[in-house]
């Protein structure tokens, strides 16, 4: 009940700051990184999957998440945002997983608080950037690298090699 109760309140908290931001005449004006990373989302969902003929200048990852959402459903920056919503609440569900797997039930229960909490998360996860796909892909890795079976293994080195194509470092 506490674990379910720490995603409820991770949704919450990620909710009302989406909310908020709808509000602010910013919401649809994006700069810099969040700028490029959504103009070669809309590129990708128009078609063009390889970006040109250059090398990638930014982690690709990112774009193609936005790409495959912008073929779904439009050119949609609040989609992307519930999306990201979405993701770190999984992100949430799986510390309270992996507390549980490392050190028991108890830090199974305290751990997704702690990131619920977690106000430059919180702030993160309105903005048009690539943290919350990352942290979530990197968290379902190490929850899987965990688990003592091959398949679950072999996930992990799907999803760290995922994870690897979302941050610059």
């Amino acid at each position: 009940m506490v674990f379910l109760l720490a995603l409820l309140v991770d949704a919450r908290l990620r909710v009302a700051h989406v909310l908020t931001l709808e509000k602010t005449p910013l919401f649809g004006r994006l700069v810099g990184d969040a700028a490029r990373y959504d103009a070669w989302g809309q590129a990708i969902a128009a078609g063009d999957w390889l970006s040109g003929d250059k090398p990638f200048f930014q982690d690709p990852l990112y774009s193609y998440f936005l790409g495959a959402l912008y073929r779904l459903v439009g050119h949609d920056l609040a989609a992307v945002r519930w999306a990201q919503v979405a993701f770190a609440v999984g992100t949430c569900a799986l510390i309270g997983v992996l507390g549980r797997q490392v050190s028991g039930p108890v830090v199974g229960n305290v751990a997704p608080w702690c990131w619920a909490l977690f106000l430059p998360d919180i702030f993160n996860t309105g903005e048009v950037d690539k943290t919350a796909l990352g942290l979530l892909l990197s968290t379902a890795a190490l929850a899987c690298v965990l688990r003592p079976s091959l398949p679950a293994r072999a996930g992990a080195g799907v999803l760290v090699g995922l994870a690897a194509l979302v941050p610059g470092n």
